[in-house]
């Protein structure tokens, strides 16, 4: 397939000759670092040194110059070359240079997907419980979670325990895949919504002060409640108690208040099937024995 490229260009290509050289130079299209590396569908500069005779033309095997399969110009360097799809729907690239002689001199590049645009997001506060996530963070296999907590999770989402009131940076390592190494921050003050034991009235947003008469024991522990995947869309939700040395009873609530699901146990992890809730945002509340209350919110889609 390279040979077919090469002839139908109407080139005698000279590939890999070290006097005649081409240079990917720079552009959003060229990979860091790298020398032979380039975005797949992003522009990069090329320039060609040791050429006998007047360049002509440029063009890349699977892909443009300035928008033309054949780009005609007498200069050694040119600018927007992207190449969109590799030989044989590989990951091989081509670029290559044409002179008034006929001859000319090919480079073979390899291409990489390019990186996305990972953004980290914080969800808001329920009972000193908050969601970040990493959303756009394609191929990363893992994320170490450098603040509030240090911990390294395959999802790319994960609960903290805050106070409410305080200020608290978020800070994650993406590992894996085009945005390896990329750390993301944010820093927060956080507002908690903390909501009635009774839930007689439904949550009530009280900017990160309870009332003295809603306040109720609070669970000690190093590890929240931990409930995925959140947002949900096939109706199940898994739940992993941070201990099931006792009872607890937890309750799924909608925002009015409604109990829609009341389960009783004392096992660590639960498999809850909300597939017959409408979509919308909820508050899982788990209460044990000892009289603690502890809320997490949990999205159905």
């Amino acid at each position: 397939m390279k040979r077919v490229l090469l002839l139908a260009l109407g080139l005698v290509v000279s590939v890999g000759l070290s006097a005649q050289t081409i240079t990917i130079t720079g552009g959003p299209g060229k990979v860091p670092g790298t020398t032979n590396q380039v975005y797949r569908g992003l522009p990069f500069d090329a320039s060609v040194s040791g050429l006998n005779g007047t360049v002509q033309r440029w063009s890349a095997g699977i892909g443009t110059v300035n928008n033309q399969n054949v780009f005609f110009t007498s200069s050694t360097t040119v600018h927007n070359v992207v190449i969109d799809r590799g030989i044989d729907n590989g990951t091989t690239g081509l670029v290559a240079v044409g002179a008034t002689n006929g001859r000319g001199v090919a480079r073979y590049v390899t291409i990489v997907e390019p990186p996305s645009n990972p953004t980290l997001n914080v969800g808001f506060c329920v009972d000193g419980f908050i969601t970040a996530t990493v959303n756009n963070a394609s191929g990363a296999s893992s994320y170490t979670w450098l603040s509030p907590q240090s911990v390294t999770t395959s999802s790319s989402s994960r609960t903290f325990f805050v106070t409410s009131g305080s200020t608290v940076t978020f800070r994650v390592r993406i590992n894996g895949g085009p945005n390896n190494g990329q750390i993301l921050e944010t820093t927060q003050r956080i507002l908690c919504l903390l909501t009635d034991p009774g839930f007689g009235d439904g949550p009530i947003p009280r900017g990160g002060v309870a009332a003295p008469e809603l306040n109720a024991p609070e669970l000690q522990v190093s590890t929240p409640i931990e409930l995925y995947p959140n947002p949900t869309k096939d109706g199940l939700v898994n739940l992993r108690m941070v201990s099931a040395d006792q009872a607890y009873e937890i309750e799924v609530i909608s925002p009015s208040g409604q109990t829609m699901k009341t389960i009783n146990g004392a096992s660590s992890e639960y498999e809850l099937d909300v597939a017959d809730l409408p979509s919308g945002i909820y508050y899982l509340r788990v209460k044990g024995n000892a009289g603690y209350i502890q809320t997490q919110r949990l999205v159905v889609e």
